[in-house]
């Protein structure tokens, strides 16, 4: 648990991500487009919302980094450099206005209040 490599991403994992995020190799489990297309069918959910309900989703950094670059209409690569910004247990606030999904807040760890509990991984 208190071992440094929990705590940063190395060589090791950047290279593997990569490797999927290229479809360089074959994988036994999901493409990085399927993977893309699952994360960003929450966004279905967030704009079927009613106005005044709310929606919480759970989730890691990379699907908010697609969920956030979508909003701005960026691409994949835009979305993993979000996705590398985000804390753990941070809070990302999108808004439906007129079907429009917005982005009123990112990665916000004001609830953290310990500088111990945030994390990048």
């Amino acid at each position: 648990h208190d071992a440094p490599i929990h705590r940063q991403w190395n060589s090791c994992d950047v290279k593997v991500f990569q490797a999927w995020y290229a479809g360089s190799h074959p994988v036994e489990g999901e493409s990085w487009q399927e993977f893309k297309s699952r994360a960003l069918s929450a966004l279905d959910l967030i704009r079927a919302t009613a106005d005044g309900e709310h929606v919480a989703i759970f989730t890691s950094g990379t699907p908010i980094g697609l969920l956030v670059s979508s909003v701005f209409d960026a691409e994949d690569g835009h979305a993993m450099k979000l996705a590398g910004a985000c804390y753990n247990c941070s809070v990302t606030t999108l808004r439906v206005r007129d079907g429009d999904v917005r982005l009123m807040g990112f990665n916000s760890i004001a609830h953290l209040a310990d500088p111990a509990l945030r994390s990048f991984r």
